[in-house]
């Protein structure tokens, strides 16, 4: 329960938590041979494969990485709200990826990055705790987190397009 419910000096645990992980993966993807290395596989699969890298032991590692992470996701999920539900974090798949995408296409510059998406996961938070406070409706929230998960797509689309002209 203090994973999800408990505090270090008036900061909640699952914060400090959270700046660990952030930390540790900036520092890992940005610092590390094998974090640029994953990058590259990611952004362009057969250039790696043409240089030598290993793409399976890669894809491995990031698959590795992201299990692990999900597996702190739902701990931290389940000492929040006091017990394991099968379908407790289903709901959060879409402001997962919104905040993903727009850590990319607005904070990351078009390139994935681990504090871009935390930018972009506070940016979703700061929307949907106002829209709670504003009293609109759960259904009406996708609404609106779909609308910005569009204006993303669009912004990199048109950025995108730039670079290319």
């Amino acid at each position: 329960m203090f994973i999800g419910q408990g505090d270090v000096w008036g900061i909640p645990f699952a914060t400090i938590l959270l700046l660990i992980v952030v930390i540790i993966g900036h520092l890992f993807l940005n610092r590390t041979t094998t974090g640029r290395f994953m990058y590259l596989v990611g952004s362009n699969p057969e250039a790696a494969r043409h240089i030598g890298l290993p793409l399976g032991r890669l894809r491995t590692l990031a698959y590795v990485i992201s299990g692990v992470l999900s597996a702190l996701g739902g701990i931290v999920l389940a000492s929040r709200i006091g017990g394991g539900q099968v379908s407790a974090g289903a709901s959060l798949m879409t402001d997962a990826v919104a905040s993903a995408y727009v850590g990319f296409a607005i904070f990351g510059r078009n390139r994935p990055s681990v504090v871009g998406t935390l930018l972009g996961a506070l940016l979703i938070g700061i929307l949907l705790n106002g829209l709670t406070m504003l009293n609109v409706p759960y259904y009406a929230q996708d609404i609106v987190k779909g609308g910005v998960f569009i204006v993303a797509l669009a912004f990199a689309f048109i950025q995108r397009r730039g670079a290319r002209q």
